[in-house]
């Protein structure tokens, strides 16, 4: 609460939920989940600023709902939990909004 420096990025995107998001490998951006069910969205927020660049991106993902998210390693997407009637399954979904199916759990 009265930590040092300044505040990197504010969103009034989604309800406060604490540790509802991630950060990305390299540590220049933030996801964050919307928990839609049926309509998924991820924003992602750069922490960074380079000119020219927008602050922050939003990715639509029809038919997942209610995302969990990891970011992969090397920073190339998110691994992604869907909640299902049946269970959850596992997405890869890379920055644009292109996902795979990865299996169920």
């Amino acid at each position: 609460m009265r930590g040092k420096g300044r505040e990197p990025v504010l969103t009034l995107w989604t309800r406060n939920f604490q540790g509802d998001w991630d950060i990305s490998p390299d540590g220049t951006q933030v996801v964050i989940p919307n928990h839609s069910c049926g309509f998924a969205r991820l924003r992602v927020q750069c922490l960074t600023r380079e000119l020219g660049q927008p602050q922050e991106r939003e990715s639509t993902l029809p038919g997942l709902g209610d995302l969990k998210r990891v970011w992969a390693a090397d920073g190339s997407g998110w691994f992604v939990l869907s909640e299902t009637d049946i269970g959850e399954r596992i997405f890869f979904v890379l920055p644009h909004a292109r996902y795979y199916l990865l299996g169920d759990m």
